[in-house]
């Protein structure tokens, strides 16, 4: 619970002090494809497909919103995962090339047919953005999951995409 309480803290913390940098900085839109391993109720690899909107909070640090979904066989037969997360994230600035990690924190809803389950999540990733022009980039990325607070099943994502920053208004 305590962990919760300061994950939570420190995200509205971020969140809510962002600089006027953040108010002129435009949004990012992001689409992937994965690859999904599983341990959850049931192990394997699934192919997924993620949406991702990111806005820079300062130069360096970035709050990012995204959704995963993927289909994974489970021990009941096939399952619907859907799982969003927010996270913040650090990014190094290299000209085009942007490495950063990141780790927020989201839910999960795991949907079969015979049961319905909704998780907390926490989750790691890193990755590097490359900028093609000002508006157009490709990234990859490594995230790892953990579903409830200790971790009773976990994903490891293997994403690559395309981005797209919106024009300013």
């Amino acid at each position: 619970m305590r962990v919760r309480s300061f994950v939570l803290s420190c995200v509205m913390t971020f969140a809510t002090s962002a600089s006027a940098l953040a108010q002129q900085s435009p949004w990012g839109l992001g689409l992937s494809v994965s690859k999904i391993d599983y341990d959850l109720s049931g192990t394997g690899s699934a192919p997924g497909f993620a949406v991702r909107a990111s806005r820079d909070l300062t130069p360096h640090v970035g709050l990012e919103v995204r959704g995963l979904f993927a289909r994974p066989e489970q021990q009941s037969g096939p399952a619907a995962l859907f799982a969003p997360d927010l996270q913040l994230q650090y990014r190094w600035n290299i000209a085009r090339f942007s490495p950063y990690v990141g780790g927020g924190v989201g839910f999960a809803l795991i949907k079969s047919d015979f049961r319905t389950d909704w998780d907390a999540t926490t989750s790691v990733a890193a990755g590097a953005d490359v900028r093609l022009t000002e508006r157009v980039g490709v990234f990859g990325e490594v995230r790892i999951r953990g579903f409830e607070w200790d971790f009773v099943g976990s994903t490891g994502e293997f994403s690559a995409g395309l981005t797209w920053v919106l024009p300013s208004f």
